[in-house]
């Protein structure tokens, strides 16, 4: 008999049970993509904070002064992350993708939650793209769990 698991209220996963190619891709696009912008902030600190998302955009520098201690842990928690949500996509393991998936949700709720109090302090576009970018963080893991229950319900 399979377990079956409760990750978030009225998501249930069967912690036996492979995931779809589909989830699997956008679990390893969200994997591949955090540990690549969680390498830079880690290996060249002061450019993320500089450069980050593009030369010139500010998104970081225009916060605060620079902290390499801070730059790097950022760094180095997002590189985890995104290595978690590689090896669970690979390993095609829904409960593992359901709970890196939910790790994703709550940083990058917190994450959005903080810089909504900061997108005054920038251009009204380069606060829409912010805005944007950072809801595509919660957004997709959000859809990703929900593709696991959809196929769980699907199959009933």
């Amino acid at each position: 008999m399979r377990q079956v698991e409760r990750i978030v209220p009225g998501l249930a996963v069967d912690a036996g049970r492979p995931v779809s190619h589909r989830v699997r891709a956008w679990a390893l696009v969200a994997g591949v993509a955090t540990a690549l912008l969680g390498a830079w902030a880690f290996f060249f600190p002061q450019s993320f904070f500089e450069d980050f998302p593009v030369e010139g955009a500010h998104w970081v520098s225009t916060l605060g002064r620079f902290n390499d201690h801070l730059m790097r842990d950022y760094g180095g928690a997002q590189v985890g992350l995104g290595i978690a949500a590689i090896l669970v996509a690979l390993r095609r393991s829904s409960m593992g993708i359901a709970a890196v998936m939910t790790g994703f949700i709550a940083f990058g709720t917190l994450h959005l939650g903080y810089h909504f109090t900061t997108f005054g302090l920038f251009a009204p576009g380069s606060a829409a793209s912010q805005a944007i970018a950072l809801t595509l963080f919660v957004v997709i893991p959000f859809a990703v769990l929900r593709a696991i229950q959809t196929r769980k319900e699907s199959e009933k």
